[in-house]
């Protein structure tokens, strides 16, 4: 989502009183659509600085007192004085959590921002110690880091678009040298040769690759940087959960620079074996090399007196397009889009720092057991092995053996029998979104039950022109949908580069009828629009 609140609060200022995850952009997530009227009285329980309990008055209008057992009431007051917020609109109160200070029912909601696992661990405070402070009818909201549904999908997102915006480049690079204005029909042999013998500057292609490798390693650092930063938090504070002394490093930091310089060298091989597949997708050439297969193809067709350099030049132009910037495996052979390789080799790299994380904790939580996330819309085709079905084995507990032997408890299936877990269409395999967590027998408990994994998928799926679609397959519908539009962006960016505007305009007729089927579709299928999976920059 986009933090617009949030970034009001974006200042030098303010920001230094942040001392973990931006709690601003915590609650504004959290009571996005909340049905906490104004002027509502509101509990900021864990307030720590006071400025979640700003954001509050001053956004959405609520007398709020702001509870915290360790800040100084008085050097609040004087903080939410300097936010222009009277003594009226901001109360600040030492207070514990586990022993309010106020009368029963005494609040129409309570707000608890990044602090709630600190004071209710004990399975019966919240009906016990919380609820009885707030009056009948109202609200608890309640917002912690985690990472169950974090670090895993989107964050790979702005890598992938620098390599798209690559990808741009480089066909605008070759189109637009194919361009010969007013001239395309009348174009001679000799004057393609000419083109040719000028030939593409290598070192500017190899410039705009170096500096988006540049840029890409830049971000992978900071994302890396980031899933530690979230993973430590979140590990930290379980093993604090289970009365646990804290380890001075949970993973060692070689480890982790390990699979960071792995992912970098998974980087540097997609920038050395880019090119476009061009001969009807039988040969892969760099860049530079595909500007001369075009004018090559051009003259080897006008010579054979078949077709016009006009012709000739747009069906290079639309081969071009069509590929896109592709990436080659030289050991297996296997052809990606650079942008699909880059996520994957993200991926890869995330899945590793949070498998040692999640491995790590579980040694110091002494278990063995270990729950699955779960999403909507998850893989639920049969395929060749038994865990193709993600849908199937998501979001349940499973005994990861030592050497085979069954769960000493007798209640819980085997994780790499069950879920295929480090097999390439398993558990944390090919675009496998689901992660496991330490989950300890008697103590843990799970995030869904079996009857709501049943129902996960209400609501979602759908039938649109005469087919019906599960969830499953609506994401993958709207992904195929997705991939034809940026296919058929590039095309159009390609042919205005070479200056065929009969062809572009052509293009820019099927993109208006496809984005308004993606976006009837999108509704259809009760699923968010990804627009920025098919940017384009031109």
């Amino acid at each position: 989502m986009e933090y617009i609140l949030s970034k009001k609060y974006d200042t030098p200022e303010l920001q230094a009183l942040i001392m973990g995850p931006n709690p601003v952009k915590l609650e504004e997530e959290l009571l996005r659509g909340s049905r906490i009227p104004a002027g509502a009285v509101v509990c900021d329980l864990g307030s720590g600085t006071g400025l979640t309990s700003v954001v509050m008055a001053k956004e959405y209008g609520f007398t709020v007192y702001a509870a915290d057992l360790w800040s100084d009431p008085d050097e609040n007051r004087r903080f939410f004085r300097r936010m222009g917020l009277s003594d009226g609109q901001v109360i600040p109160v030492k207070a514990d959590a586990t022993a309010m200070p106020f009368e029963r029912e005494f609040f129409d909601a309570v707000v608890s921002t990044d602090s709630y696992n600190y004071f209710g661990r004990d399975p019966e405070y919240l009906d016990a110690k919380l609820a009885p402070f707030v009056k009948s009818g109202g609200y608890i909201y309640i917002a912690l880091t985690g990472m169950k549904n974090d670090c895993h999908d989107a964050l790979p997102e702005e890598l992938a678009e620098l390599f798209r915006s690559l990808e741009d480049t480089l066909l605008d690079e070759i189109c637009s040298r194919l361009a010969l204005k007013d001239q395309l029909n009348e174009v001679t042999v000799q004057a393609i040769r000419a083109l040719r013998s000028h030939g593409i500057d290598t070192k500017e292609i190899e410039k705009a690759i170096r500096k988006t490798s540049g840029i890409s390693e830049k971000k992978l650092k900071e994302l890396f940087d980031d899933v530690i930063s979230r993973n430590q938090k979140y590990y930290t504070s379980v093993i604090d959960m289970a009365g646990l002394t804290q380890p001075d490093i949970l993973v060692n930091a070689a480890t982790i620079e390990a699979i960071r310089a792995q992912t970098l060298d998974e980087f540097h091989n997609i920038t050395a074996s880019m090119g476009f597949l061009v001969d009807k997708g039988r040969t892969m050439l760099p860049p530079a090399r595909a500007y001369q297969w075009a004018l090559d193809s051009a003259v080897m067709q006008i010579q054979s007196g078949a077709i016009s350099y006009n012709q000739a030049i747009k069906t290079a132009v639309k081969e071009l397009a069509d590929s896109g910037l592709k990436v080659v495996d030289y050991k297996s052979g296997h052809r990606d889009h650079a942008d699909v390789a880059v996520r994957r080799a993200v991926m890869t790299g995330v899945n590793q720092i949070c498998d040692q994380y999640t491995n790590q904790s579980a040694e110091y939580l002494e278990t063995r057991y270990f729950e699955v996330s779960a999403h909507s819309g998850a893989r639920d085709k049969p395929g060749a092995s038994p865990w193709s079905s993600h849908k199937d084995w998501q979001g349940k507990v499973y005994y990861q053996s030592e050497s085979g032997e069954p769960d000493p408890l007798g209640l819980y299936d085997d994780l790499v029998e069950t879920t295929g877990y480090g097999y390439v269409d398993g558990l944390t395999g090919a675009n496998c979104r689901h992660h496991k967590y330490p989950f300890v027998p008697g103590v843990s408990e799970r995030t869904y039950t079996d009857e709501q994994l049943k129902h996960i998928d209400d609501g979602l799926g759908c039938t649109f022109d005469g087919k019906t679609y599960t969830a499953y397959e609506a994401t993958q519908m709207q992904r195929k949908i997705e991939r034809t539009i940026r296919k058929l962006k590039r095309e159009k960016a390609a042919y205005k580069a070479a200056g065929l505007t009969e062809e572009e305009q052509a293009v820019n007729i099927r993109l208006r009828r496809l984005n308004a089927k993606y976006k009837s579709f999108s509704a259809a299928a009760g699923l968010p629009e990804q627009r920025e999976r098919m940017k384009v920059l031109y």
